[in-house]
């Protein structure tokens, strides 16, 4: 799944099909709240809506993240110089990799084998 926003809408897309499976229609006032800090990775419930997880570990703004494909762990990167890896289940971190400069984008190859990453 990918998440996009808009000035007012959060959009949920679906990576296997490309189509959007949810839009949902928020005010400024709940988008403020909605990225109250951005050294957090929120995992939410598409139905509900409703947050099912917080993921701490960042000391920086979380500049990109991505699914493997599996669906059980979330690649992330971040401004304090980090690559992690997070279980999705448990929400624990499974490993940190430290990089010498900021990252600013990740990707996952198609079979889950490998990832890469661009600097700032």
């Amino acid at each position: 799944m990918i998440v996009s926003t808009s000035a007012n809408t959060i959009n949920f897309w679906s990576v296997k099909t490309s189509g959007r499976l949810k839009e949902i229609k928020i005010d400024d006032a709940i988008l403020a709240r909605f990225f109250p800090d951005n050294n957090i990775i929120r995992i939410w419930d598409v139905e509900s809506g409703k947050e099912l997880k917080q993921l701490e570990g960042d000391s920086d703004v979380v500049n990109d993240v991505k699914y493997f494909p599996d669906g059980q762990i979330i690649l992330s990167c971040s401004s304090d110089k980090t690559i992690r890896l997070w279980n999705v289940k448990s929400g624990n971190q499974k490993q940190k990799i430290e990089i010498n400069d900021v990252v600013s984008c990740i990707d996952i190859l198609s079979d889950g084998s490998q990832f890469v990453f661009r600097f700032f």
